[in-house]
This record gives structure tokens, C-alpha cells and sequence, in this order.
């Protein structure tokens, strides 16, 4: 069982050549590794290069969040993608797929995502996704921020998190370097997809959010809201039936399922 991130295992774990993914950049220890790619990232750097990380020190999810995680037990990747602007929402679709994809290769469970981007498992967080976009003369450079927790211990968490991992659902080790493989490879092909796949579709039978009440928190607004989840738009907008009977599409914000 190999314990550390090897560049090489990941490569030589990966049977099929990818379009996208390229370059893969490891990194024992940064302060986040979207902060990092960002760093050195200009209208030259290919799109595919990848920074992975044994640990961050302050890693980060939506919202500003911090992202927790121990040294050589999880997930901790970004890479720089440049779509063409139109397809940025459905960027997250694939990304969230290639996630869910990966769990249920590697561990044979069900993983869910709670709109938009958190993958779940029984209820627990398991991945996180951060997209940030720079604007260029030359294009898009988009940013991708992967964490998944493999083989972490979700006690070492706070409460707040509820999380979870791999190693918690199936409690068994995990190859981290054969499941940073998959994931790679995943990702490669539902980048390529979009455009020429039901996406939508999928994503929209991957959620756990639909038909539930939830509350939801627009940071657009500022402002919460209640009522159930009824559909999603092709675009991705959540499209809820407030308490008022008003239907409302939300583009972003934070979701809470209610009991």
C-alpha cells in the first residue's frame, strides 16, 4: 500500500492517455494548492497542469471555508482548465461527476451531491469543489480545487464538518495514488464530454437535494430563504418553491436540507 503521493504511481496508474491532464506538479507541503497554482499561472501555462499536495496549511472551500485534512491521507489537488466562457456552468457538473465517479470505482458506495458541488456519502461530506475564474486577453483561466477525504479520520475532525471518508465508510486503506489516478482520468473525460453528453441530465440524478425542503443562503442577496427543491435548469440554477408558493432560481448560495 503505497502511503505518499507519488507523481510516478500516478502516471504509471494511469492505463489510458488523457487529452487534458497534463503536467502534475507535487508539493509536500503549500498553504492551499489553488493558491499555488494560481501563483505561477499565466496565458502560457498549459491547461491540464496539475498541483498536488501532501498537505495544506490552509486550505480552503466555498465561502471561504476552511478545508481540513492530514498529511498524506486525502485529496488535495487543483487544476487550470481554459473552457470556452459558455460552458463554465457546466464545468461543475463535471467535476462533481468525475468525483462520484471515482468513489464508486475505488470503494463501491453510493456517493450523492448536495447542490451544487458537495459529494456526499451517507449523508457526510467527502469532496469539496472551489472554481474560481480569472478573465484573460487570451481566454479563461479557470481554476479547479479538489478535496476528497480518502483515507483521513473524520473523528480528528471538529463536529461542525460532518464529514467523512473512504477509510470511515468502508474501513479499509486506500491507495491514494491509484485513487488521484482515477480521479485524473475521470476528470479528463467529463471535461471532454461536455457538450456531448446528457451532463445535465446525470448531475441532475446525482442529487440528493431534490424534492426536499431546504433552506437556502444567497450570498447575492445576503439573505436566507425556505422552501423545497423542485427542479434544476439546464444552466444548473436550483429552481425552488418557496414557502410563499413563489418559484424562485437560485444560481449560487448554500443549502441546508431540512428534517
Amino acid at each position: 500500500m503505497n502511503k505518499k503521493i507519488d507523481v510516478d504511481l500516478i502516471l504509471k496508474n494511469m492505463p489510458v492517455s488523457t487529452k487534458i491532464v497534463g503536467e502534475i506538479i507535487y508539493f509536500d507541503e503549500v498553504e492551499s494548492t489553488m493558491d499555488t497554482i494560481k501563483r505561477f499561472a499565466d496565458s502560457n501555462t498549459k491547461e491540464g497542469t496539475v498541483v498536488v499536495a501532501g498537505l495544506q496549511t490552509k486550505g480552503r472551500g466555498r465561502f471561504g471555508r476552511s478545508w481540513i485534512s492530514e498529511r498524506d491521507k486525502d485529496v488535495l489537488m487543483s487544476i487550470l482548465l481554459k473552457p470556452d466562457y459558455h460552458v463554465l456552468r457546466a464545468l461543475n457538473m463535471a467535476v462533481s461527476l468525475s468525483i462520484t465517479d471515482t468513489i464508486k470505482k475505488v470503494a463501491d458506495v453510493k456517493p450523492t451531491i448536495k447542490w451544487p458541488n458537495d459529494i456526499r456519502v451517507n449523508g457526510f461530506k467527502i469532496a469539496g469543489i472551489l472554481i474560481e475564474v480569472d478573465a484573460l486577453s487570451s481566454g479563461t483561466n479557470c481554476f479547479v480545487g479538489i478535496g476528497l477525504n480518502v483515507n483521513s479520520n473524520p473523528n480528528n475532525f471538529s463536529k461542525e464538518f460532518e464529514a467523512t471518508s473512504l477509510f470511515s465508510e468502508r474501513l479499509i486503506s486506500f491507495d491514494i495514488n491509484r485513487v488521484l489516478s482515477l480521479l485524473l482520468q475521470y476528470l479528463d473525460a467529463r471535461y471532454n464530454s461536455i457538450g456531448t453528453s446528457d451532463i445535465v441530465g446525470e448531475w441532475k440524478n446525482n442529487l440528493d437535494t431534490l424534492g426536499k425542503n431546504i433552506e437556502i443562503f444567497s450570498k447575492i442577496s445576503d439573505e436566507k430563504y425556505n422552501g423545497k427543491a423542485i427542479d434544476v435548469a439546464n444552466n444548473g440554477d436550483l429552481i425552488v418553491k418557496l414557502t410563499n408558493g413563489s418559484i424562485r432560481e437560485f444560481s449560487s448560495g448554500e443549502v441546508t436540507l431540512q428534517q
